[in-house]
């Protein structure tokens, strides 16, 4: 009996210490559960910490930064403008040895102005400091055919040098200057002009052509708009007005009158 309960005892203390060491281990080690889902907010927020690897980001690659584009600093807008359209010259008197005759250059009496076609190129450039302020160079040609009512035609090749003023309107962050450049412009030009006297009758084999060309000073001067399309490509509307005064040999004689002309223009501007 003794022995017996010994031994139950002896049997209920082993059982005790076993049971308490594995409730011991088992509360140490958690579950797969647990150590998938508990994470410490370092390792979330941490850029360096990825599911795959747990090996953190060397210090140089976390400094390292994409640079920002460099931004270019304008110095100026250049452009240039193709144009083409009709020429109105006003009819003038016309002096023959310094005689002023009835009869005007153009047309004699029977009309008060000639139209032909105008062409030209002009180059030139806005400061980028004073974006309303511009300079540039422009060549056009025009001739004014007048051989049905007069025997004179005159071609005309005005060089100029212009002073532009430009203001900005419905601008953007894209155009400051403006999607629409109402601008003047004014310079003095250097003409170069050929005049043509034809007398005679072809079909009577009389027919003949004397010509001179006279290099004067003149005066040009526009008013127009600029619409911009893009950064690289425009549209210009513009009226321009020239003005000078040749004096022409001829058969012998001096030929004297001025030249007033109204210009309606339409163009293609193209900006680097």
């Amino acid at each position: 009996m003794t022995t017996t309960t010994r031994s139950l005892r002896y049997l209920a203390a082993i059982t005790a210490a076993s049971l308490g060491a594995w409730s011991l281990g088992a509360s140490a080690q958690p579950s797969a559960e647990e150590a998938v889902s508990t994470q410490s907010p370092e390792g979330q927020d941490d850029p360096s910490v990825s599911p795959e690897s747990t090996e953190p980001t060397p210090p140089s690659e976390l400094a390292s930064t994409p640079e920002k584009p460099r931004t270019r600093t304008r110095r100026g807008e250049v452009f240039s403008d193709l144009y083409i359209g009709a020429a109105i010259t006003t009819d003038a008197t016309i002096k023959l040895d310094g005689v002023v005759q009835e009869e005007s250059l153009l047309c004699g009496a029977e009309c008060s102005s000639t139209k032909s076609p105008v062409g030209g190129l002009r180059v030139g450039w806005f400061a980028g400091r004073f974006p309303w302020l511009g300079v540039s160079g422009d060549f056009s040609v025009f001739i004014q055919s007048w051989g049905i009512q007069s025997p004179y035609e005159v071609t005309t090749i005005p060089i100029s040098a212009l002073l532009m003023f430009r203001a900005p309107l419905v601008r953007t962050p894209e155009h400051p200057n403006g999607r629409a450049q109402p601008y003047l412009a004014i310079g003095p030009s250097l003409v170069l002009s050929t005049g043509k006297l034809a007398t005679g009758l072809a079909a009577l084999g009389t027919a003949r052509v004397d010509s001179d060309t006279s290099v004067d000073p003149g005066l040009d001067a526009r008013i127009g708009i600029r619409l911009v399309a893009s950064d690289w490509i425009s549209v210009i509307l513009e009226y321009r007005a020239t003005y000078f005064t040749p004096t022409w040999q001829l058969e012998g004689r001096s030929v004297a009158t001025s030249v007033w002309t109204n210009h309606f223009i339409i163009g293609l501007g193209i900006h680097y």
